[in-house]
């Protein structure tokens, strides 16, 4: 279940369908509080695929590589669990935030300018 909460009304909502349906769980349950963050717009979706795309152009790399190299090397890193083994990972695009999206929008046309190339 996930839930974005606004107003005390809404955590009072939660609140009582989390204990409404507690007896479902005699083990109890894990619940997590972080910070709502903004998905990326479609417009910064569809800017950061298009610089991708001419940076690939100009370079002459596959453009499913150049992808994978800036996520790896300028994007946010995430943290999965194999078993007992925690490994770093590069997020996907597709789950980036709008200040995530900014960023790398930032960083490909930064990387750009520095290799010569002109994607804008």
């Amino acid at each position: 279940m996930r839930a974005v909460i606004k107003t005390a009304a809404d955590f009072g909502h939660l609140i009582n369908l989390l204990t409404r349906g507690l007896h479902k769980y005699p083990d109890g349950l894990d619940v997590s509080v972080r910070k709502f963050e903004p998905p990326k717009s479609g417009a910064q979706n569809a800017k950061l695929h298009v610089l991708l795309a001419r940076f690939a152009d100009c370079s002459g790399d596959e453009r499913s590589y150049i992808k994978e190299v800036f996520k790896h090397l300028h994007g946010p890193m995430i943290v999965v669990r194999l078993g007992t083994k925690e490994v770093a990972t590069a997020k996907s695009i597709a789950e980036y935030t709008k200040a995530e999206a900014s960023d790398m929008i930032e960083h490909v046309l930064m990387v750009a300018a520095e290799q010569g190339y002109v994607i804008e």
